[in-house]
């Protein structure tokens, strides 16, 4: 399986990470890679912010504008993508959500964050909802892919 990993540093502008997502999409089809997997990180449609940033003001539905982008960007490289979210919950505070696309473009699962860090004083439980403990693994070109934030 080949994987191509991005190295990313997200803005608090989710339309300006969407642009350079579409640049790192661009360059990973002009390199001639052709992976199966490609794989955004943590944070990629909207950084964190300070500590007083309201997540859940940026929060998306999962069939909002950044998994839109994820499923264009999975049909150009024809490839399985992974980015990460924060999605809009009812709770109020968001998920940190990872969600997978497949090559044709639709949602094939989604992981909310467990394990939230708290730890240094920095909180993260006061700004994001935890996920339920449910593992999800999927299949990518033949490989299981487990999924974890």
């Amino acid at each position: 399986m080949k994987v191509v990993l991005v190295q990313l540093a997200s803005a608090t502008d989710s339309v300006a990470n969407r642009h350079a997502m579409s640049r790192w999409s661009d360059r990973i089809r002009a390199g001639g890679a052709e992976p199966d997997l490609v794989v955004f990180p943590e944070g990629a449609m909207h950084d964190f912010g300070t500590v007083d940033h309201d997540l859940s003001a940026v929060a998306e539905p999962l069939d909002g504008p950044y998994v839109e982008a994820l499923s264009t960007h999975a049909r150009r490289l024809d490839a399985t993508v992974i980015g990460h979210m924060f999605e809009r919950s009812e709770s109020g505070l968001p998920y940190n959500t990872q969600v997978v696309v497949a090559q044709d473009g639709t949602v094939i699962a989604t992981y909310r964050k467990i394990h939230l860090y708290d730890s240094f004083g920095y909180a993260e439980s006061d700004r994001l909802s935890a996920g339920g403990i449910t593992p999800v693994v999927l299949d990518v070109a033949g490989v299981p892919v487990g999924l974890m934030t």
